[in-house]
């Protein structure tokens, strides 16, 4: 989450339940195999991202989450369509505001330029250093019930 948190930073969440929103930074469990960086097999990912400029971010939900916790920011929510240029994301046809980003460099982990439609009670969630490619981008969207706290 750099350039936001830095890694070792004590970050507190609050647990109680309400409507997660986009631009939240949440803590949260992230699919089965996500530590290691593993591909959600139903997006064909698996082993590599795509080349750059082409292709779409992963839109297919994974159904066992980890028992590990991931600290993440929600970028499109249920029924929103979004693609990723540059590491910036277009939600559903507008650019977002996204100064907090570390920028990215010309890889495969920044352009997802064919949309995607976010399913129903899923959160698509990236890492505000957007050249690491481990989010949502490689293994989709997460559900609402996989949300543990937030920040804000």
């Amino acid at each position: 989450m750099e350039p936001t948190y830095h890694t070792g930073a004590l970050i507190l969440f609050r647990t109680e339940k309400s409507t997660p929103r986009i631009g939240q930074v949440i803590l949260f469990h992230p699919p089965r195999g996500a530590s290691e960086k593993e591909y959600n097999p139903m997006c064909g990912l698996a082993p590599h991202p795509p080349p750059h400029g082409g292709g779409a971010a992963c839109s297919a939900p994974v159904a066992t989450p980890a028992t590990e916790k991931f600290v993440k920011r929600i970028v499109a929510g249920p029924g929103d369509v979004i693609s990723i240029r540059e590491g910036h994301v277009t939600l559903n046809g507008r650019r977002e505001p996204d100064s907090y980003i570390k920028p990215c460099s010309n890889s495969a982990e920044c352009d997802f330029p064919t949309p995607i439609k976010i399913p129903p009670e899923h959160w698509f969630v990236m890492n505000d250093n957007r050249g690491e490619a481990n989010d949502s981008r490689s293994w989709g969207p997460i559900p609402t019930s996989w949300i543990i706290g937030h920040l804000n």
